[in-house]
């Protein structure tokens, strides 16, 4: 049988079935159901659909169903000529390969024994928008749709991209107890079945008691354990899973999991995101090259930190040397554990019970919902303040969550977006949040610079008599940096005060190094957890 060519629905049931199974082999997700329907039973159909569009009970095609079940065979044949279904959407295809095409829309399709054609009747259809909204990967363009916790789901919001019968959707189990459903959808005649074969051969491999989710089939599958670089990409958008699977890629999919697996891949695979495919290709080539030179700078940056300041530093100038001297005088530990130190501070939060979500002050317009604790870490908000002043909407949200006492940890950048204005470096001035009733301007030379040990004046987020690790490095100053606590470099001992502090809030320009001291994490993250349970 040749797929290209247009074959008749034919009066034989058995060959229409043949005909479909044809297209639709090794497709987990359609079902087909051979029935009887009439008064007495005797008028053969074949009933096929995808799992998830369709309603069996109280749907047109329940009450389709119930209301043929009534008729004897010669009535059902007659109303089918008749096209007296008395549907207003119900279509009836004279060919196999418009039956498949009516099935990939999301319909129920139905052949009877005798009947010519195949009728497409209308159902639910593909879940729409609701199913889930992709969190971490925001686009500007492009649906915001995004995976749930249902494999078949997820493998439907797939094929609602991309409704062709090649695509193929093979089911797995994995999980000696839990029996875990899986799928691994990919796309006949592009795919090499070589490596769907070999996706296949490793999850029937697995000896594990239960898999709950698709992290534990990434870790089971990595050819390289040891090696730090992601052997898998995710996603939780349908939509690159469908770019990818066109790719000719594999998406693995997990049940109780929003997150899909895709393989094989490479460094140009994590460089691409979904706006790259919604945008004209020079803007989309433009972006790409900067993220490619973000990478190279994120990865050879520190390094080379690290060699200047440990190894070549005839190359910087003295007064730079001296301020870098100066600043690390009272540090106990080498550069690259500092930079190791710096790295793992968020970390600590989410080992504490957080769940860290991150947004946008440029591009949302709200906070996220149902946060418990804000965290405004350090940037260059100067750079930005003109975009940042002009989204109202986020400023305003900032401005009425930390004024109503949301536990709030606000550091150099984050505390300038505090402000009343900010002053860009021509002297321009911007309206920020306004929660902090003063400006910031630039001073043209670095304010405070150095490694720093900080008490509070009266005990809140630290224990009493106990400090935490920071430092300070910012051009900027600000009218009023606050009193709330004292910061004193270690060698030197110069001190100054600094920090507005409240009951739940902890804002001002030192950025802290959690590790130096873990209780300031717990005490902040004690102070969210207090809230959502005052809100209950």
């Amino acid at each position: 049988m040749s797929e290209n060519s247009k074959r008749p629905v034919s009066t034989d049931l058995t060959q229409n079935i043949e005909e479909m199974e044809f297209y639709f082999h090794d497709c987990a997700d359609i079902k087909k159901k051979q029935m009887k329907l009439g008064r007495n039973q005797d008028t053969a159909c074949y009933l096929t659909f995808i799992e998830v569009s369709v309603d069996m009970g109280t749907s047109a095609l329940g009450e389709t169903l119930k209301y043929l079940n009534g008729l004897t065979r010669d009535e059902i044949l007659c109303t089918l000529q008749e096209n007296a279904l008395g549907i207003s959407d119900a279509t009836y295809f004279p060919t196999i390969e418009e039956a498949v095409t009516g099935l990939l829309t999301g319909e129920a399709i139905l052949f009877v024994d005798g009947f010519d054609r195949a009728v497409k009747i209308p159902d639910d259809g593909y879940p729409n928008m609701g199913v889930n909204e992709a969190d971490s990967e925001k686009v500007v363009r492009g649906s915001n749709e995004g995976f749930g916790d249902s494999v078949k789901q997820n493998a439907a919001l797939i094929r609602k991209r991309i409704r062709s019968p090649q695509v193929k959707v093979k089911e797995k189990k994995a999980g000696v107890r839990s029996h875990t459903n899986g799928s691994l959808v990919s796309m006949e005649g592009i795919v090499y079945p070589e490596l769907v074969a070999k996706i296949e051969e490793q999850l029937d491999g697995f000896e594990i008691d239960g898999v709950l989710d698709s992290g534990v089939i990434e870790q089971l599958s990595e050819e390289k354990w040891y090696s730090p670089f992601p052997q898998f990409q995710t996603t939780e958008r349908p939509d690159r899973a469908a770019m990818s699977i066109l790719d000719g890629r594999v998406v693995v999919l997990s049940d109780n999991s929003p997150i899909a697996l895709i393989l094989p891949t490479d460094y140009n695979s994590f460089i691409k995101t979904s706006d790259d495919s919604y945008n004209r290709w020079e803007i989309a080539s433009f972006e790409r090259l900067l993220r490619y030179l973000a990478s190279f700078f994120a990865m050879t940056l520190p390094g080379l930190y690290l060699a200047v300041t440990n190894f070549h530093t005839q190359i910087l100038p003295t007064t730079l040397l001296l301020s870098f001297a100066d600043a690390r005088s009272g540090v106990p530990f080498p550069a690259v554990i500092e930079v190791i130190i710096m790295e793992l501070s968020f970390e600590l939060l989410r080992e504490a019970g957080a769940e860290l979500v991150p947004f946008s002050p440029l591009q949302d317009e709200s906070l996220p919902e149902g946060i418990a604790g804000l965290i405004l870490g350090g940037g260059y908000p100067e750079l930005h303040a003109k975009a940042l002043s002009k989204n109202t909407p986020m400023r305003k949200a900032v401005h009425d969550a930390v004024a109503g006492g949301l536990p709030t940890i606000a550091e150099c950048g984050g505390f300038l977006y505090l402000h009343e204005t900010l002053c860009d470096d021509e002297g321009v001035c911007y309206p920020m949040a306004g929660v902090i009733s003063a400006s910031a301007k630039n001073t043209g030379k670095l304010v405070r610079f150095g490694y720093v040990m900080l008490t509070e004046k009266e005990e809140n987020f630290l224990p009493a008599g106990v400090q935490i690790a920071g430092h300070e490095f910012h051009y900027y100053d600000s009218t009023d940096n606050g009193a709330g606590a004292v910061a004193k470099k270690p060698v030197t001992g110069r001190s100054w005060e600094c920090v507005h502090e409240s009951p739940s809030q902890w804002m001002g320009f030192p950025h802290l190094y959690y590790y130096s001291n873990s209780e300031y994490a717990y005490r902040f993250l004690k102070k969210a957890a207090d809230r959502i349970y005052l809100k209950k």
